[in-house]
């Protein structure tokens, strides 16, 4: 408590306080007279904030942990959920490079609500290309500029096509590309007599995608070949592409009982190689899985989000 004489300054000193709330008052009195005003204020452990984000799953016992600001939930079933936090993060990547543009304006459409779900459960159900995004149209993205004058996808405008790139680009949005080329791209490396092996495998799943003929070609590759798991499971997304999903299924089998490895709520495919090998075979597992409807969806999905 300190006291001073009107129209002078005087210092008050609180000492260190704990965070917590607190009341001031100030009294006059004159004479008779006298008045006062109080305040109070809040003394914080930091006054930095940040916005957190935490995925819960929901449970009869579930509580939403305490903060002092506003908090917004959003409830999702378990598969928009899981898609939900991907498309989210790939919103808010930047790159040059085609998988980064095309990645971030697929995700940012998604969220919109721009995909034509209607159209994809028609593709799904007819056998017609089944691409993951069901997009067919993004606004104000140059992609013109990735395709080459062979008609193959370049990571880069400067840069040559490459078929495993654009093999995955038919198989995600096709429609965003001149199909006519891009299919004429995949029919000349198929032609070529110096094509790799990779190559030709790639060529396969771009021209599934994009619902060429080419079913007995992989049938006979997976026949006369000893393949390893990455192309195995390359030919298994492009069988599901064309709709031959029973074989496709047998494929996924056995690449989950020879690679497969769970982790927590996580599955992956333990490839030779590197974490980016296991990666990038967990991912083409993730894709196969959606397109067959299978539950290990989750699991391969859950792996990718919480080690990229």
């Amino acid at each position: 408590k300190e006291t001073g004489k009107a129209g002078s300054f005087t210092a008050i000193g609180l000492g260190k306080l704990s965070s917590g709330g607190y009341t001031l008052t100030v009294e006059a009195r004159s004479g008779e007279h006298s008045d006062g005003i109080r305040r109070e204020f809040s003394v914080l452990d930091s006054t930095l904030e940040v916005l957190k984000t935490e995925y819960l799953d929901l449970q009869e016992d579930t509580k939403v942990p305490l903060t002092k600001g506003l908090t917004l939930l959003h409830f999702y079933n378990r598969s928009k959920a899981l898609h939900y936090r991907a498309l989210l993060d790939l919103s808010y990547s930047w790159g040059e490079r085609l998988d980064q543009v095309l990645a971030k304006s697929v995700a940012e459409s998604l969220l919109r609500g721009d995909s034509d779900k209607d159209s994809t459960e028609k593709g799904q159900n007819s056998g017609e290309s089944k691409n993951l995004g069901g997009v067919s149209e993004l606004v104000d993205v140059d992609l013109g500029k990735y395709q080459m004058e062979d008609g193959g996808i370049a990571l880069l405008p400067y840069s040559s096509s490459e078929p495993e790139l654009s093999a995955k680009v038919a198989s995600l949005g096709g429609g965003l590309f001149d199909e006519f080329a891009l299919k004429g791209y995949f029919y000349g490396v198929l032609e070529n007599a110096e094509t790799t092996r990779d190559d030709v495998i790639a060529s396969l799943w771009g021209l599934a995608a994009l619902q060429e003929p080419v079913l007995m070609d992989i049938e006979n590759l997976l026949k006369q070949e000893k393949l390893d798991s990455k192309e195995k499971i390359q030919l298994a997304i492009a069988l599901a592409e064309l709709g031959d999903e029973a074989d496709a299924l047998r494929i996924y089998n056995e690449i989950i009982k020879d690679y497969g490895k769970e982790s927590g709520n996580a599955l992956y495919i333990n490839a030779d190689g590197d974490i980016n090998d296991i990666l990038e075979q967990t991912a083409l597992a993730a894709v196969l899985a959606i397109k067959l409807d299978l539950e290990d969806r989750y699991g391969l999905m859950s792996y990718i989000l919480n080690s990229s």
